[in-house]
């Protein structure tokens, strides 16, 4: 079975509830925002993977697209999406995905969260 919820926490709360029934004997917890609770749960073997999107990116990316447009030049579009009518330019920040693989790496390492407030690692 494979949980993937709108948010990590609805993933986790679905996963720490089919641990306590007796007829689901597998799953596995996808998830989409790299929650620290989720980080936990990916370095305690709980959660399979999630999904990083490191707001460090967004915000400098956001910041150029702003002073691109206060200063009446176009933001450095990076791709595209359809409105339905025309497409339209878009700036697309990277996203990672993380598991225990690679989770010291790309949260850790990065300095993104402190390996202090984490056990396990």
């Amino acid at each position: 079975m494979f949980i993937l919820a709108p948010n990590d926490d609805t993933s986790r709360a679905i996963g720490d509830t089919f641990k306590t029934d007796k007829d689901v004997t597998s799953y596995l917890i996808t998830g989409q925002d790299a929650a620290p609770a989720s980080v936990q749960y990916i370095i305690d073997g709980k959660q399979s993977m999630t999904v990083f999107k490191d707001v460090r990116t967004l915000v400098a990316d956001s910041i150029s697209a702003a002073v691109a447009l206060l200063t009446d030049t176009a933001p450095a579009a990076k791709g595209s999406y359809n409105n339905g009518k025309i497409d339209v330019p878009a700036i697309q920040s990277p996203v990672v995905t993380v598991d225990k693989a690679n989770v010291k790496a790309e949260l850790f390492d990065s300095g993104y969260y402190n390996t202090s407030d984490y056990t396990g690692l």
